[in-house]
């Protein structure tokens, strides 16, 4: 049987677990040839089985582990409502990945979430995440000093 058609023979026949001892050994044998005949360093073959477990180990850690049947529902961010008589002011920021361009919001909602406003504004050179936030938060401040007379937190 030659070379290709054994090595075709083993992939086929072997178990998993089996199949990664085998090519991860081939491999290792196959490194510790090559510096012993190319850069003169030569392995043991003990520190040449070491590695070989040790490599097998680690990649044991990388298999997801079996969870249980339960159903995971995921709950994504949910808003969370002022006290009564407050207005919420969500504010964010997001910069341009290919440009110099980025851009502020703000919203505005009342505790039963009725929407109250909203303001945007872009910006060109700002690309810091801090100050943009910043200035998002003056836009809400500016907002809020523009609007109604109920008291508002911004978040």
């Amino acid at each position: 049987m030659e070379n290709s058609a054994w090595l075709a023979h083993v992939f086929s026949e072997l178990a998993s677990d089996d199949l990664v001892q085998v090519v991860v050994t081939m491999w290792a044998i196959w490194y510790a040839r090559r510096k012993a005949i190319h850069e003169a360093i030569f392995q043991s073959p003990l520190s040449t089985h070491n590695f070989i477990s040790h490599y097998i180990a680690d990649l044991e850690l990388t298999k997801p582990t079996p969870r249980e049947d339960k159903q995971v529902q995921y709950q994504g961010a949910r808003w969370i409502p002022p006290p009564l008589d407050f207005v919420k002011i969500n504010v964010d920021a997001a910069t341009s990945k290919n440009s110099n361009q980025a851009s502020v919001a703000a919203i505005a909602r009342d505790n039963s979430g009725s929407f109250l406003g909203a303001s945007t504004l872009g910006f060109s050179g700002v690309s810091d995440p801090e100050t943009l936030e910043v200035l998002a938060c003056r836009k809400a401040w500016l907002w809020r000093v523009t609007s109604s007379s109920r008291r508002s937190d911004i978040y």
